[in-house]
């Protein structure tokens, strides 16, 4: 397809032609500016615009879609499940093959266009939409498969599109009882958690959902499809640094390519998952950093791999808070196992707890009725779900505590001490949604590595794969506030500011998580907190490799 556009402006003929070849080849490209300076102008945009319209067609196109500024369907596409940040985006597309991606991605790499890819679009900073960049929304690569042995019989690896949701993943392996480790939310898209870790339920016995991915079809920046993994193209899925392997897709993802599909190894799915909470209320400072310091001393050497646990604490506006507000404190999670098993456990590490605390719930479920009683009690299935309905205006902070340097008694005492202060100086009218969150999710068992640890401890996607302790901190304003206008925003940013730092965060490296990104951090300190200082020169080289024109470009991009 060729097609002519004049740049008055720049004084640049461009002569555009897309064409592909095989999967394994660049595709060829004869579109692009002899002019190589950035082009941010109104001409550029529009001639851009123009070749993804020419190439890829509008809304009324039945297989793939452009949305534009000024379309009517434009401000629900550019929404973000984060409302703190939003973007104005030069222009959307609904992609349904590989293909198109690989057209899109041409257009903007042609016209210096910044690319993003949005699966579920779930990310903290809003980092899958972008300032006058394109956004690339795989939502319609659905397809899902299993492998089969040589009586048709149902193997362990599923491959599927990268627009699938955790809930819709879950479904699909429902009737063949296979399961795969992922977080709680079932809307949060399979590509995404992919590329960053993606830590939740049964990870402290499984690992990391990332850890399950054993090949991708990526599109790269130069628009070519390729596979990655261990036998193609292995220097894209990780590259081999002894004694450990940085990953690029697995873990640093959006900074590489836009992932299309992806197979999975998955898992025998539990039978029985245990689901409970215990609510407490600890008098003091002092009473909650003995119990926290008690949680991870057993969580260090004592706690099963079958079990995922964490410490939920939320403010109590209730008129029961004797100044100020009060912290409400609930011990949760889920284990995988007979209900026996399980109360020695919990007994073994609550029995030497200052506090008694009140069960309030224990329950026997399966495999997915533990993910939709953990995802809120919501459908699992993404379709028809409405965007302008689940999204939140909040802001999130994380901070990881390694099992070679856990905190002593006077570390927790003044992180509690802090966390205390913060809420009695909160006014009860002030109804601040402020939320803290500490899971376990590595330590030994019998002298034997569980979490993100044990399984493949020689990788490094996840950050620090010593991690003991998992903390997230943040909250919700009302729907709508921005994260700089002041208010409740405000206070939900400078209190969690505070709170991290009373856990030494921003000293080291290899402190954060990067689904839980910060939208306040600099890629530098992004990359540092996230990767390390080893780990990122690596990836950086990588960058220089597979997108030296820097078309895959967020705020954290290598």
């Amino acid at each position: 397809m060729v097609y002519f556009n004049v740049l008055p402006s720049l004084g640049v003929l461009i002569i555009c032609s897309l064409s592909f070849t095989e999967s394994t080849r660049t595709p060829l490209n004869s579109c692009s500016p002899t002019d190589k300076r950035s082009n941010t102008s109104t001409e550029t945009h529009a001639s851009f615009r123009d070749c993804l319209l020419s190439e890829l067609g509008r809304l009324n196109s039945f297989s793939s879609k452009t949305v534009l500024p000024g379309d009517i369907s434009y401000p629900l596409s550019t929404l973000t499940y984060n409302l703190a940040i939003q973007h104005n985006s030069s222009a959307i597309v609904y992609v349904s093959t590989a293909k198109d991606v690989s057209k899109a991605i041409q257009c903007a790499s042609n016209f210096r266009v910044p690319v993003v890819s949005r699966s579920g679009g779930h990310s903290y900073a809003s980092f899958s939409s972008s300032p006058n960049g394109l956004i690339i929304d795989v939502t319609n690569l659905k397809d899902f498969s299993f492998e089969t042995n040589g009586v048709g019989k149902v193997g362990e690896l599923v491959t599927f599109g990268a627009g699938l949701r955790l809930g819709d993943l879950d479904m699909a392996l429902q009737p063949h009882e296979r399961a795969i480790p992922h977080g709680v939310c079932p809307y949060v898209g399979v590509a995404g958690h992919a590329t960053c870790g993606g830590f939740g339920t049964a990870s402290r016995m499984w690992g990391l959902f990332s850890d399950h991915v054993v090949e991708m079809e990526v599109v790269i920046a130069n628009g070519t499809i390729l596979k990655a993994s261990e036998k193609i193209n292995p220097d894209l899925f990780f590259v081999r640094i002894p004694p450990s392997y940085v990953h690029a897709m697995r873990g640093a993802g959006p900074s590489f390519g836009i992932i299309t599909s992806l197979t999975l190894r998955t898992r025998q799915a539990p039978r029985n998952v245990i689901l409970f909470e215990i609510n407490y209320r600890f008098p003091n400072p002092d009473v909650a950093a003995a119990t926290l310091n008690h949680f991870q001393s057993w969580g260090l050497k004592s706690a099963p791999s079958q079990l995922n646990i964490r410490w939920s604490v939320k403010l109590n506006h209730g008129p029961n808070s004797p100044k100020g507000v009060d912290l409400d404190w609930k011990l949760q999670g889920t284990f995988l196992g007979h209900m026996a098993r399980f109360n020695r456990t919990i007994n073994k590490l609550t029995k030497d707890f200052r506090v008694k605390g009140e069960l309030v719930k224990l329950e026997r479920l399966d495999w997915v009725e533990s993910i939709w009683a953990l995802g809120g009690d919501r459908t699992l299935s993404s379709e028809g779900i409405n965007p302008s309905t689940y999204n939140a205006s909040f802001y999130a902070k994380s901070f990881i505590v390694r099992d070679v340097s856990p905190l002593n008694y006077y570390e927790w005492k003044t992180f509690t001490e802090k966390l205390y202060g913060i809420a009695s100086g909160i006014q009860k009218s002030k109804r601040l949604d402020w939320f803290l969150e500490i899971d376990l999710i590595g330590g030994r068992y019998q002298g034997q590595e569980t979490g993100v640890r044990g399984l493949h401890s020689t990788t490094t996607s996840f950050g620090p794969r010593d991690a003991l302790l998992l903390f997230q901190m943040g909250g919700n304003g009302p729907k709508g506030a921005m994260l700089y206008h002041g208010g409740l925003m405000e206070s939900i940013r400078v209190n969690s500011e505070e709170i991290y730092s009373s856990l030494g965060g921003g000293q080291k490296e290899l402190t954060g998580f990067n689904c839980y990104v910060d939208s306040e951090f600099s890629a530098d300190r992004a990359h540092r907190e996230y990767f390390g200082q080893k780990n990122t020169a690596i990836l950086k080289n990588l960058k220089k490799v597979w997108d030296p024109s820097r078309v895959f470009n967020h705020p954290h991009s290598f």
